[in-house]
């Protein structure tokens, strides 16, 4: 395997699908790009539903057969349920394009593509790297602007790496965000706490009348609660449930919870359209929680 470079067109901070697409994207153009990225991949993360409109962006880094032929859970469409009184709405992917379906992924398989794929694209791509300082510089007359970044390898290996541009794909603990910026704001419409776990054995959701047409997903909201099941290859389907992180901390204080999985299980009961789906389901993994309180930000800068 190559060693970290000591410089580069480009440093990307992070491999996730952010990292890793703008990684085959520019190393596709012809800069010499770097990632350095913190886990070592495959690494579990939460998000497996996607829309039709990433497809042209798949197809833009010559990834989308990539994907297409992977396996990943086939979405043709997805029903939205705003009232448990009323009928769905309907979204049909497929009604004016049978090829314009969206999929279900595993976070851990997709994300992992999409790093060996920038990798293949000429990117030089370095797992288990955290970048632990970001050197500030300036041409005279020119802004102080980020010009090196100081890594550290899960061995204790540390260097440094000189660079022309930088992107910070590091997601909510972004570096230069968070350290160096401090530009993060809280949007109090999305602090929320969502709460997940997968299960094993249930229905799917067939749009009626076309009985012969199963959707990936199907969304609630019911109250203040906004609820969803989507499917996976793994025939696992996830329901998640999403609400405001005030009113769910004073839930979990007011009725004195042991532990997430009663506050999970109690706001289940408010979706019974999911409850109906999941049917004789069995839990097969354990409960997941996250926050969702901050933009993620995205930084390029020009030495």
């Amino acid at each position: 395997m190559p060693s970290i470079p000591t410089c580069a067109q480009i440093l990307i901070i992070g491999g996730g699908p952010s990292g890793s697409y703008a990684a085959s994207a520019l190393a596709r153009e012809g800069f010499s790009v770097v990632l350095l990225e913190a886990d070592k991949f495959p690494r579990y993360h939460i998000g497996e539903s996607l829309l039709p409109s990433v497809r042209p962006f798949l197809k833009f880094i010559d990834a989308e057969n990539l994907v297409a032929t992977h396996g990943f859970t086939t979405k043709p469409g997805a029903a939205v349920k705003l009232n448990q009184y009323k009928h769905e709405g309907y979204t049909d992917f497929i009604a004016l394009d049978s090829n314009n379906n969206s999929w279900n992924v595993i976070r851990s398989e997709f994300d992992e593509l999409l790093l060996q794929h920038a990798s293949k694209s000429g990117a030089l791509v370095f797992e288990e790297t955290k970048v632990i300082d970001i050197e500030f510089g300036a041409k005279p007359g020119s802004q102080e602007r980020p010009v090196a970044a100081t890594w550290k390898t899960s061995t204790g290996e540390e260097g440094c790496i000189r660079f022309d541009y930088l992107v910070d794909a590091s997601g909510r603990n972004g570096i230069m965000s968070t350290k160096y910026l401090n530009n993060r704001r809280h949007n109090k419409s999305l602090k929320n706490i969502a709460c997940w776990g997968y299960w094993e054995g249930t229905d799917k959701y067939i749009r009626a009348p076309l009985e012969r047409t199963p959707y990936g997903s199907r969304h609630f909201k019911v109250e203040r609660t906004y609820s969803f099941e989507s499917g996976d290859s793994r025939g696992l389907y996830g329901s998640r449930h999403e609400y405001r992180q005030e009113e769910s901390c004073q839930a979990m204080c007011r009725r004195r919870y042991r532990h997430i999985e009663e506050h999970y299980l109690e706001e289940l009961d408010r979706a019974p359209g999911l409850i109906r789906l999941l049917g004789d389901a069995k839990l097969r993994t354990s409960y997941g929680t996250d926050y969702d309180q901050e933009r993620r930000v995205i930084t390029a800068t020009q030495q």
